[in-house]
């Protein structure tokens, strides 16, 4: 999906953008996954690009 129109759609619809890492987070705040660092590996490998800063970020806010 482009970006611009999903974040558009977003706004339409009233819903806050939270990213992929953010669903890592949620997902592991409702018991889905135990620890996130995994899973931005796959991410990583799969050819995702993501800043080391929002890494960290992510990380720091699930306490890893």
């Amino acid at each position: 999906m482009d970006k611009r129109k999903g974040r558009h759609k977003l706004a339409q619809w009233g819903l806050n953008k939270i990213g992929t890492l953010g669903i890592l987070l949620k997902a592991k705040q409702i018991g889905l996954l135990s620890i996130i660092p995994p899973e931005i590996e796959k991410l990583h490998q799969q050819g995702f690009s993501l800043s080391k800063r929002i890494i960290e970020s992510a990380l720091q806010q699930a306490n890893e």
